[in-house]
């Protein structure tokens, strides 16, 4: 097994990553820490979950912020303090692939269990339904007016689509829902420089360039996709722990309301008043394109069924 250093001719430790002179624990060139594997497994297994939840980390510094303090992940950035934190876009793509992770999986799953609300009766009447839809389909008096290779065409592709359309009814809408989940990450990624570039209309007084701006963006971005992962247990468990899910459920969506308008407040430092009415104006118009991202992606969805 290879040793977590190489010693020089002279005498000095270097590093097996970059051949850079050690002194101390890290290389000063490229930064990789010096620690060997020959060790007990108990305490590689100890250092690893140490890394990666206490000292060595900036895991738990990054989610406690995320969750508890708002604004401050944006503020220590632009003050330059970007060690203790993991960098704002590689927290989105964690937090972003784990929301639509979970709503996909929320989707399989109940999918899989159905209600027993689709009793005998209403699958006999879809049924019914269908079998309507596709002799009035034969029965289209416009027919007439076309040639007859045309009109097999024509009919084909008509009736192609209607059993598409069933097949989709019949899983519950399951497919439509999956397109539009593997639409949704790129559109929801294209709307972060969209709300950086209200954010610079709205504070243009201030002297803040528009990358600083979707620090923000990103920040608050994976706040959100956060706390709607949160959310969707809680409102799958309101059946079982009754009042207590709809308290939590509620205070979680009041909280998602205070750290956005606090992460404006501790962002750009500006007065009470001041952040909202910014706050409400940013609202204003962050929600259509928030309303036209989703039809987009609806659209497509459909579109690619």
């Amino acid at each position: 097994m290879r040793p977590d250093r190489t010693v020089s001719a002279t005498g000095i430790n270097r590093c097996l990553n970059c051949s850079g002179a050690l002194r101390g624990r890290f290389c000063h060139d490229c930064g990789q820490r010096e620690r060997s594997l020959r060790r007990v497994f108990w305490s590689l297994v100890n250092e690893t979950l140490d890394d990666v939840f206490f000292r060595d980390s900036r895991a738990s510094h990054t989610l406690w912020c995320l969750i508890a303090r708002p604004g401050m992940l944006t503020r220590e950035y632009l003050e330059g303090k970007r060690a203790r934190a993991l960098s704002p876009v590689r927290l989105y793509l964690i937090t972003s692939p784990l929301f639509f992770g979970v709503i996909a999986l929320t989707n399989m799953v109940s999918n899989d269990n159905p209600s027993e609300a689709a009793t005998q009766t209403e699958a006999q009447r879809d049924r019914t339904d269908w079998a309507a839809a596709h002799a009035d389909i034969q029965s289209i008096s416009a027919w007439e007016a076309v040639d007859p290779e045309t009109r097999a065409w024509l009919i084909a592709l008509l009736t192609g689509k209607l059993n598409r359309a069933e097949s989709i009814a019949e899983e519950g809408g399951r497919a439509i829902v999956d397109e539009v989940l593997d639409i949704a990450p790129p559109v929801a990624f294209i709307l972060l420089p969209l709300f950086a570039l209200l954010l610079k209309l709205a504070y243009i007084r201030h002297d803040v360039y528009c990358a600083e701006h979707l620090v923000l963006a990103l920040h608050n971005h994976s706040f959100l996709f956060l706390a709607l992962t949160i959310s969707i247990p809680l409102d799958h468990a309101r059946e079982t722990i009754g009042i207590l899910g709809e308290a939590l459920d509620s205070a979680l969506e009041l909280w998602i309301l205070v750290y956005l308008f606090m992460s404006l407040k501790r962002t750009y430092r500006q007065s009470y008043p001041g952040t909202a009415l910014k706050f409400a104006l940013l609202g204003l118009g962050y929600l259509p394109l928030l309303l036209f991202g989703l039809i987009v992606g609806f659209a497509f969805g459909v579109l690619a069924l």
